[in-house]
């Protein structure tokens, strides 16, 4: 649960790209204010999926938490995998911060530990789940890709050879 805590800083690394993709094209206060209305979009969407997560998983009884945990795992795969398309269109990118499936996880987490800890150790459970739950957070806040948006590719310039690029020879041209 910790990995998937460091590796999940869902909106802190979903705000990054997307920052990183619109910082071309928009000036930083822009910039600044579209992260944020995404950021308020992924917390509207955790916020009216929990609760509908949660019946979902009393309805699939002790195996329910596990269930929805998978289902909300798929919705972060499949929010990072949109991002694999390099755009700048917000309302594209709106889409993997609702999809973001954290409302899932987070209700999943919770229900396991009420559903599969012995009632008489499920205060310590709670504990344990809140602990892994802050060192991950601890631990992604800490790595490096949490240390500021991504710098933008360079354009091409016409007057190098092959181009302007960040990767392979053509590296030593400035754009």
């Amino acid at each position: 649960m910790a990995a998937l805590e460091v590796g999940d800083v869902a909106a802190t690394l979903l705000i990054l790209r997307a920052s990183g993709l619109l910082a071309a094209e928009h000036g930083a206060r822009t910039v600044t204010t579209i992260a944020l209305g995404l950021y308020t979009a992924y917390n509207l969407a955790a916020t009216l999926v929990s609760v509908p997560a949660g019946r979902l998983a009393d309805r699939f009884g002790r195996r329910g938490p596990v269930v929805v945990l998978a289902g909300g795992v798929a919705g972060l795969a499949l929010s990072y995998g949109l991002f694999v398309v390099d755009t700048t269109a917000v309302a594209f990118l709106a889409v993997p911060f609702v999809l973001g499936g954290i409302g899932a996880v987070e209700t999943a987490e919770h229900s396991a530990v009420a559903v599969l800890a012995p009632a008489d150790m499920r205060g310590s459970a709670f504990g344990m789940l809140a602990a892994v739950q802050s060192f991950g957070n601890l631990a992604a806040s800490a790595s490096p890709a949490s240390s500021g948006p991504p710098s933008p590719p360079p354009r091409p310039s016409r007057t190098s050879p092959r181009g302007c690029s960040s990767y392979g020879p053509a590296h030593r041209f400035r754009c």
